[in-house]
Order: structure tokens, then C-alpha cells, then sequence
């Protein structure tokens, strides 16, 4: 069993051992007498005559007595406890992933070990268990070193947006069992839903200013691009933006002031014939919103064929005046279908499209409650306010999903597989007034989304770092591997090497866009499906106004020493030594004063 203290300050009780010589270093002043004659008394050896003064230390049992009442008193104070040589403690940390963690990396590193250091002395073996909070990202260290804490912690790259640390939480809940220790290791005072687990914080306030967002629009025929300086500090900053070109070429930096908590709009347009540029502000603690990438964004343009006669058709401007949508002749050109069919006809899903009813005569309005299913295509849309004639609609067919019923009459409904999937307007939109409101034209846009995403066709957009790359990949065990290559930007815009990584094709389907600032494509089988510019826009991880230190380790010292070690049962013992140390040092001294008395009566002193 080794041995550990309960109270570590009580060995300050060793402080009494200087003053106890001190005390017995000093000499007593001698009194002076006038007598008539010397001849009378015995010759004495010289004393001091200057009193209290530092001379040569002068042993007896006092002393020793009152030097070993110093010991005993400061072990008694430090709470001496003998740790159980087979106790093992578990302790699990939790390390925050969100980017604001990278200017607490270093205060982390220094933080953890003082404090690991003195728990993992409180049992005979300390199992430390090291997690990302990030969905996904495995266990970081598993082990019984604190060195290997330490170099894990080290080669930690944290840098998601503000996220839920719940799974991650309970899973080091789990793992270190009921009697063991996690840390949620972040930079803020935040509250943890999962039982048993504690908040260390290792944040500093501090000023930030940086990029907030970028957009991209069409003006009068040029490309020009908005983003929105913020500043998170409580005063007014200074600062320097300037734009660079994928080629090298930077504009001239430009100086403005940013108003206390505030943002401030800059814009400017592509330069001729530039498909991407990289806008940057003056470097501070925060590097990732110091530059964001922007490109000019090119989706994937949809083309449908239309049924013939349709130029008259009541949904034909609502079709022509969709985003990135158009209309081909070619039917071996289009990626989707629009089917206008009469009442009670078969449509069956051949390839993906959109049908509408065409009633021949007017019918009495539907009646009936209206109930909107839960889909992803229908979520928080108001469907209540579309009216529409009961005119005959589509034949319901084995399989179909309802969206939208009306009483018992499917108004809105989806028939087919995921690569030929049909949305069917099941009433006639020229006998409604469905065509001006919002719920149908927000589920039409949803759908028409959805089948975008299944074009495999280069698209060019600006994404956000660390977002899913939500692509038509094909995802099976034989299908080729996924290649991912980016161009991180270093400070001040400057776009860096070219780097690289295969994924297999099964894994793909959880890809993601670089975690730092970069531009980047996604190839499949020699075809590029995305390019892409990831930028850093999540304005809560770029706050640091609130962030904070909060280490409470005393009370888990605490917990940890009693569970793992037992106290001192002598205790007792040393109190009784304590107490006749004392006694006899107070006895003793006593004697020495009475014997000195009796010297001086006769000397006449």
C-alpha cells in the first residue's frame, strides 16, 4: 500500500520546527544585583549579559519534546491515507471539437497535467480514457500513461461548429463506469444534461473580429460578392481586408472600423474571367474566420421535358420560373418529366417527374379535414388554406405515400423508387388556388431538390467547413472509391498545396468538407461531381467574450482519495503521543525553571 495525504497544506505545520529552535536559540536576560562583598560565592562559568540574543543552541528534553509535538501535530494535519495497492480508478475526458477550442489548446495541454498529475497519484492504477466529443471521431487514447493523455490532446485538431456533446458524453459515462471520473473538457460555463459529469473549462476572453458569412449574387450582369465583417468585442477595431485571386493577385488593403459588438457589409465583384477568389481581415487569435474562399457558384441546371400542348398549361409560368430550371425537347436530355393526366388515369413511374390533374369540367369544392403527413418534402408547410375542386384524380396504386389528405381524398402523394420518383398533384391546379400559395410551390422546390441531388453533374457551390457532402455518389461495395482533394488558405489569403485522400466508396456517404478554410473537388470514376469553397461562418465558436477558467478538481481529489485509500487508524494514538508530548515538554521546562530558582536563592541572585 503507498502512502498519499488527505491534506497536502498541513505538512505548513512543519513551519513550528524553525520556530521551536528559534524560540530555544534565544537566551534569557540575567538580573543584576549590587552586593557588598564577592568572596562569599562560588565561582560561576561567564553568562551571557546581553539577554536575548542568537548564541549556541543549548539542548534538553523540552526541545526534542517540543520538535517531535511539530511532527506528529503536522501528520495528524496532513490526513495521511494508505491507497489500496490494486484500486484502479477510471477517468474519461471529453474534449470539446468545436473550433474555439484551438486557442485553448495550449492552456489545455498545461491544465491537464497539473491536475491529471495529482489524481492519478490517489490509486495504485488510473485508466484514462480520451474522446472527441464529434459524432464519429473514435476514441483519441485509451491507457494507463499520462504522457499518452498528454500527446493525444497535442495531436488534437479540434475545429467543428457549435454541436450536441450528448452521445459522446454518455459514452465516456459508460466507459468509466458508475465510480469513475468525466470531464467535459470545453472553453464556456455550459450545462451537461448527462448525470455525473463535470465542466472543465479552460477558457480565457478574448478579442475576436473576423468573417461572418459570404454571398454571391447576380447584378446587372456581373458577379458580385457581400460578406459581413463582425466584431465580437466590446469596443471598436481596426481592421484591414483585402482581396486575393486564385492566381496571386491582391487587391489593395483597405482600412475600416467596426463598431463595438457590431458588423460592418464590404463587397466587390469577380475580377474578368475569375471563377474563385479568397477574401481575408488581419490575423488575430481566431485564424479560421480570417479568410473565407468564395467561388462562383454554378448549381446543376435541371431540364425537363414538357407533355405536348402544355404552352396553355395553368402551371407552365410556376415551372418556367423555378430556379436553375429549364425546359428541353430532347427527352433523352432531361432529368425529369412533367405528366399532365386526365381523371382516374394509370400514370405509372417510369422516370422521375411531376404530375398534375387535368379535369375536362368543373366539379363541387373538396370537403374534408386537411392532414399533412410528416415528410421531409411537406415539414412545417400550411396546407389548410389551398382549396380545390373534387374533380376525378389519379387511380391510388399499391405503394404510393400520402402526403396530404383531404377527408379521405389524397391531394398530394409520392409514387416510385428513389431514381424515378413521381410527385403527384392529385387535383387539377387551373380549378385551384393552389398555384399561389406557398405550400405548394415550397414542396414542388423540395422535390425538384431532391432529384438535383441525384444528377450526376459538376456542381460549384460555397459551402460551410466540416459540412456533409450531400453528392450523387454511387455508394456500393464495387463502386469506385471517392477522391477528395483541397487547397487549404494560410494567412492572409494565401492558398496553399494541393493535398489529397481516397475514401471507399461504402464510407463516402458520411464525407465531409474540410474542416479549415479551403478550396476543394470530389471525384468519383474519373467524373467531378463537386467543386467546392469551404469557408469558416459559425459566428457562436468565433465569440470569445464569455469564455472561461473553471477547474473544481478538489472535490473529485477528494471523492477519489477516500474511495481508493483508507485513513490513518492510529489516529487515536498520535493524538494521546501529541498530548503527552506536550505535557511532558510543559513539565520538564518546569522543573528546569524551579531548579534555576533554587540556584539563584542561594547564589542570592
Amino acid at each position: 500500500m503507498g502512502l498519499t495525504l488527505g491534506n497536502p497544506l498541513g505538512l505548513l505545520a512543519l513551519l513550528g520546527l524553525p520556530a521551536v529552535l528559534a524560540v530555544h536559540f534565544l537566551q534569557r536576560r540575567a538580573k543584576r544585583e549590587v552586593v557588598s562583598t564577592l568572596f562569599l560565592l562560588t565561582p560561576l562559568h561567564r553568562e551571557s549579559e546581553s539577554g536575548r540574543r542568537w548564541e549556541r543552541l543549548r539542548t534538553s528534553w523540552p526541545l526534542w519534546l517540543q520538535l517531535l509535538a511539530v511532527l506528529v501535530l503536522a501528520w495528524l494535519m496532513a490526513e495521511p491515507r494508505w491507497l489500496e495497492k490494486n484500486s484502479v480508478q477510471r477517468v474519461a475526458l471529453v474534449l470539446d471539437g468545436s473550433a474555439s477550442m484551438r486557442v485553448s489548446k495550449e492552456r489545455l495541454v498545461k491544465y491537464l497535467r497539473e491536475d491529471l498529475g495529482g489524481l492519478g497519484r490517489l490509486s495504485g492504477t488510473t485508466e484514462y480514457t480520451v474522446l472527441d466529443s464529434r459524432v464519429g471521431q473514435g476514441r483519441l487514447y485509451h491507457g494507463t500513461e499520462l504522457s499518452g493523455v498528454v500527446a493525444a490532446v497535442e495531436t488534437w485538431v479540434p475545429a467543428a461548429g457549435t454541436h450536441d456533446p450528448g452521445p459522446a458524453l454518455r459514452l465516456a459515462r459508460s466507459l468509466s463506469g458508475p465510480d469513475g471520473v468525466v470531464w467535459y473538457v470545453t472553453d464556456h460555463a455550459v450545462e451537461t444534461s448527462v448525470a455525473g459529469v463535470q465542466v472543465y473549462a479552460v477558457g480565457e476572453s478574448a478579442e475576436n473580429c473576423g468573417i461572418a458569412g459570404v454571398t454571391v449574387e447576380e447584378t446587372a450582369g456581373r458577379r458580385v460578392w457581400r460578406a459581413l465583417l463582425r466584431n465580437y468585442s466590446d469596443r471598436a477595431v481596426e481592421r484591414t481586408w483585402r482581396v486575393t485571386d486564385r492566381s496571386g493577385a491582391a487587391s489593395v488593403p483597405e482600412k475600416v472600423t467596426i463598431p463595438a459588438r457590431g458588423n460592418l457589409a464590404v463587397q466587390g465583384a469577380f475580377p474578368e474571367g475569375s471563377e474563385g477568389l479568397v477574401i481575408a481581415v488581419d490575423a488575430d487569435v481566431f485564424p479560421l474566420d480570417d479568410v473565407a474562399p468564395v467561388l462562383r457558384p454554378r448549381p446543376r441546371r435541371l431540364a425537363a421535358v414538357l407533355p405536348e400542348g402544355a404552352g396553355e398549361a395553368s402551371w407552365r409560368k410556376l415551372v418556367e420560373s423555378l430556379p436553375d430550371f429549364g425546359v428541353t425537347a430532347d427527352a433523352g436530355l432531361a432529368d425529369l418529366e412533367i405528366v399532365e393526366a386526365g381523371g382516374g388515369a394509370e400514370v405509372a413511374a417510369e422516370r422521375p417527374g411531376v404530375v398534375f390533374v387535368k379535369a375536362g369540367e368543373t366539379a363541387a369544392p373538396m370537403r374534408g379535414v386537411v392532414l399533412v403527413e410528416r415528410h421531409r418534402l411537406t415539414q412545417d408547410l400550411n396546407w389548410q388554406a389551398v382549396a380545390a375542386e373534387a374533380v376525378p384524380g389519379v387511380a391510388m396504386r399499391e405503394g404510393d405515400e400520402v402526403l396530404v389528405w383531404i377527408g379521405d381524398r389524397a391531394l398530394v402523394l409520392l409514387r416510385g423508387g428513389e431514381n424515378r420518383r413521381q410527385l403527384i398533384f392529385n387535383f387539377d391546379p387551373a380549378r385551384s388556388n393552389a398555384l399561389r400559395q406557398p405550400a405548394m410551390v415550397v414542396t414542388l422546390l423540395r422535390f425538384l431538390e431532391e432529384r438535383r441531388g441525384q444528377v450526376p453533374r459538376e456542381e460549384i457551390s460555397n459551402v460551410d467547413c466540416g459540412q456533409l457532402v450531400d453528392q450523387p455518389l454511387k455508394l456500393g461495395s464495387g463502386d469506385p472509391a471517392v477522391e477528395m482533394t483541397w487547397e487549404t488558405i494560410g494567412a492572409g489569403g494565401v492558398v496553399g498545396k494541393v493535398e489529397g485522400r481516397s475514401v471507399a466508396a461504402e464510407r463516402a456517404a458520411v464525407l465531409r468538407a474540410p474542416e479549415e478554410p479551403a478550396f476543394f473537388k470530389v471525384r468519383q470514376g474519373g467524373r467531378t461531381v463537386l467543386t467546392a469553397a469551404a469557408a469558416f461562418r459559425d459566428a457562436r465558436e468565433a465569440d470569445f467574450s464569455k469564455a472561461v477558467t473553471k477547474r473544481e478538481v478538489e472535490t473529485v481529489r477528494e471523492a477519489l482519495s477516500d474511495r481508493h485509500s483508507q485513513a490513518d487508524g492510529h489516529w487515536r494514538l498520535w493524538v494521546l503521543v501529541l498530548l503527552g508530548l506536550l505535557l511532558g515538554s510543559w513539565l520538564l521546562a518546569g522543573k528546569a525553571r524551579r531548579s534555576d530558582q533554587r540556584e539563584g536563592g542561594v547564589l542570592g541572585v
